[in-house]
């Protein structure tokens, strides 16, 4: 999946930030991505991580040692005691 995120340029006192989720192999999805594009009237953002490398490998690690059975189960009961 590729997400690319147009800015508006059309109206200078409001701005709208649009998501697009769609798949490369998708040609309607590739065909209205080129329109916009050759249309002038968007600024195209193309996928950018805005996540922080140090974190994402933090979380990484965590979801490792999940599937390797390194974790404590809490019961819902037990939370609050």
């Amino acid at each position: 999946m590729e997400r690319i995120k147009l800015l508006s340029n059309l109206i200078t006192r409001y701005m709208a930030t649009v998501v697009l989720k769609y798949s490369d192999k998708n040609s309607l999805a590739m065909s209205l991505l080129n329109s916009i594009k050759l249309a002038g009237v968007f600024e195209v953002f193309e996928k950018s991580d805005n996540y922080n490398p140090e974190f994402v490998k933090k979380i990484e690690k965590s979801e490792a040692q999940f599937k390797a059975g390194k974790y404590k189960k809490i019961e819902t009961a037990d939370l609050w005691k």
